[in-house]
């Protein structure tokens, strides 16, 4: 490979540079809800204004449905729109999505209200208040497809200790 680039990939897969800002604290607490990196933050929030002159065309859904078979499908959300939603937990499968796993008890109708209930809210930003609209919209088209049904099943998680675990451990066989 006498054309492979070496040295660090770009940040966010097209041509970028390094600009500082001076910004305010409360500004920068803001960004942090959006995503935990200020430069992701400002890259989410312009991307999702609206503006399609210069947003990237191969933006994925702030919400969809992911085929997992042949007649089934998942919700997947952009991990950083919908952190601290309420009646689920987000289970994450890449760096920017996850799949919504509703907590004991709870379903979509709970989420469904909470959504409505959060968009009502004035604090809420056009940011957040598009990805909230986004997944409500795409819950309510699933409720109202007679075609569609909703399955709640428990998943197990395993997660490892990194202070517990040694360098040696390896992961059990399952046969």
């Amino acid at each position: 490979m006498a054309n492979a680039k070496r040295g660090r990939p770009t940040k966010f897969g097209r041509a970028s540079r390094v600009v500082a800002l001076t910004l305010p604290e409360d500004v920068l607490s803001t960004l942090r809800h959006v995503h935990p990196d200020p430069a992701r933050a400002i890259v989410k929030l312009v991307e999702g204004s609206g503006d399609t002159t210069h947003g990237r065309p191969d933006r994925k859904p702030l919400a969809e449905l992911v085929n997992v078979g042949s007649r089934r499908s998942l919700i997947v959300v952009d991990r950083w729109a919908f952190q601290n939603l309420p009646a689920v937990s987000l289970i994450p499968i890449s760096e920017d999505r996850a799949f919504l796993a509703f907590e004991k008890g709870k379903d979509s109708g709970v989420l469904e209200l909470e959504l409505i209930d959060r968009l009502e809210k004035p604090a809420v930003n056009r940011a957040q208040h598009a990805a909230l609209k986004e997944l409500r919209t795409c819950l309510r088209e699933c409720r109202l497809d007679p075609a569609v049904k909703f399955l709640f099943k428990s998943i197990l998680i395993l997660e490892r200790d990194s202070r517990r675990s040694s360098p040696q451990a390896q992961s059990p066989a399952v046969s």
